[in-house]
């Protein structure tokens, strides 16, 4: 604080810095949203790697069963980026 005061009585340039907490939760579930695309892409990579050493149509089925479910979750994730990205759009774009 004394600082401060003694840069405005010298009249020396005074730099406020601020941090806008409204973000806080955004990142966080953002971050959230990262890792859990993350973990669903080592899962396509893991199953990829076995569906290529499995031989025989049912098992290789059963791996294609599984990307699919997880390409539904990466659509979700996706989903929930874009109405995140369209609120944090309304609150930081406004005119």
């Amino acid at each position: 604080m004394s600082e401060l005061v003694r840069t405005i009585l010298c009249e020396q340039k005074v730099t406020i810095f601020t941090v806008d907490g409204s973000l806080d939760l955004v990142m966080e579930e953002l971050v959230r949203i990262r890792r859990e695309l993350q973990a669903i892409g080592q899962n396509v990579n893991q199953t990829t790697r076995v569906f290529h050493s499995t031989a025989g149509t049912a098992a290789r089925m059963e791996r294609l069963q599984e990307v699919a479910t997880a390409y539904r979750e990466v659509g979700m994730k996706t989903d929930a980026l874009l109405s995140i990205i369209a609120q944090f759009s309304k609150q930081w774009l406004q005119k």
